[in-house]
């Protein structure tokens, strides 16, 4: 029973892990369109709730 309960914890922690890098990743594409379409970092920032610093790390890591 004991071992029952600790797979389950497991599995939930995974999948609430699974989903919150798949938001991060839903900001990141968020993030990329807005800014080519113009938008300063501050403005794609507030839009998302990335920090400047992530989505300045994004710019550079979509230009190599």
């Amino acid at each position: 029973k004991g071992m029952e309960k600790g797979m389950e914890k497991g599995m939930e922690k995974g999948m609430e892990k699974g989903v919150a890098q798949g938001r991060k990743e839903e900001r990141q594409d968020i993030a990329r369109k807005a800014l080519a379409k113009g938008m300063s970092i501050e403005d794609v920032s507030d839009l998302t709730g990335l920090s400047a610093d992530e989505i300045k790390a994004l710019v550079e890591s979509d230009g190599e």
